[in-house]
């Protein structure tokens, strides 16, 4: 099994709760110096004290089975809003958020996430005409169509 599947398989036999989930185990430098970063998400969130306990049983695995060679740190944070969606489970998680989505053929767009299962989503997309009225357009895409998509904040 490769370092990275082992190290997927560990954190995730140790999240904090079955309403935690792993999105990505990031692998970065070279076998005598590397960087580990978890990334974790929740269908409520993800707290500072959920990273931590995630942390401390994943260190505490790793050490024990001396699973990296050399010297490594180890990194345990959410996926936060610097990070795109990449799990249908952020999608349900993040049901009436705003998302900024990029298309597979590059284009653009943006509106409420109305609904997401295992293979699609439904997006409101809003319009706004040379009039400046707004009017909301309903999509459903495959999560194939969807290169990226990122939640937006609203400071209204």
């Amino acid at each position: 099994m490769e370092l990275k599947e082992k190290l997927v398989a560990l954190a995730t036999s140790n999240l904090p709760s079955p309403a935690h989930f792993l999105v990505d185990v990031v692998i970065k430098g070279h076998d005598h110096n590397r960087k580990v970063i978890v990334l974790l998400d929740g269908d409520r969130g993800v707290s500072i004290e959920d990273c931590v306990a995630l942390s401390r049983r994943l260190g505490a695995e790793l050490e024990e089975q001396d699973l990296i060679k050399g010297r490594y740190t180890l990194e345990v944070s959410s996926a936060g809003l610097d990070h795109p969606l990449l799990l249908p489970r952020q999608y349900q998680a993040r049901v009436g958020r705003t998302l900024r989505i990029r298309l597979a053929d590059d284009s653009e767009l943006e509106g409420e996430l109305l609904a997401a299962d295992d293979k699609e989503v439904k997006i409101a997309k809003i319009i706004v005409n040379k009039k400046q009225k707004t009017t909301k357009e309903e999509l459903t895409l495959p999560y194939e169509k969807i290169k990226r998509a990122m939640v937006q904040v609203s400071f209204k």
